[in-house]
C-alpha cells in the first residue's frame, strides 16, 4: 500500500494515474476504512490534495492547449478517489479537515472557463471546452458528495472558516 501511495503522489503520470485508479479500487472496499486511516496517518492524503495547487498550473496550460492530456487523465483518476473517500462521513470529514475545500477554492483552472469565439476554428473551440469540462465535472461530482454527505452548511462553514 505505501508503494502505491508514493506512485500516487510523485510517480509518472501514467503511474500516478494507475495508483490512483488502485487506490480507488481499494477505497470502495475498505469497510472498515483502515486504508484511509492508513493514509492519512503517514500524510499521503494531505500529499493527494496539495498536489492540487501544485498542479494547478500545468491544469491551466492545458486548457490553452499548451499541456498534454496525462495531467487531465491524473485529475481524473484523483479526483475519482476524492469522490470515493467522499461518500463516506469518515472519508468526507478527513478530506475538508486535511483543507480540501481551501484547495478547489484556491485552484486558477476552476476559473479559466473558455470563451467561445464565432471567428474562430469551431473544432478548437470545442476541444477547449470538452477539456474543461474533463477538469471541471469531477470537481463538481466531490463537492455534491461532500455536501450529500456532510450537509451542505458543514461544507461551507469550513470554507468560511479557512478563509478568515
Amino acid at each position: 500500500m505505501q508503494i502505491t501511495c508514493q506512485d500516487a503522489v510523485d510517480g509518472h503520470n501514467v503511474t500516478r494515474t494507475l495508483a490512483y485508479a488502485l487506490l480507488d479500487s481499494i477505497m470502495r472496499r475498505d469497510g472498515d476504512k483502515k486504508w484511509l486511516t492508513f493514509m492519512r496517518e503517514k500524510g499521503y492524503l494531505k500529499q493527494v490534495i496539495s498536489s492540487l495547487i501544485l498542479e494547478d498550473s500545468i491544469l491551466a496550460d492545458s486548457l490553452q492547449g499548451n499541456g498534454n492530456l496525462a495531467s487531465v487523465f491524473v485529475h481524473e483518476s484523483r479526483m475519482s478517489l476524492l469522490s470515493t473517500l467522499a461518500r463516506h462521513r469518515i472519508g468526507a470529514r478527513a478530506l475538508v479537515e486535511t483543507g480540501l475545500i481551501q484547495q478547489l477554492a484556491d485552484a486558477k483552472f476552476i476559473d479559466m472557463r473558455p470563451v467561445i469565439s464565432n471567428m474562430g476554428d469551431e473544432q478548437v473551440n470545442e476541444d477547449k471546452v470538452h477539456r474543461y469540462r474533463m477538469l471541471l465535472f469531477p470537481v463538481l461530482r466531490l463537492i455534491m458528495g461532500l455536501q450529500s454527505t456532510l450537509g451542505d452548511s458543514h461544507v461551507t462553514n469550513q470554507y468560511n472558516i479557512n478563509s478568515s
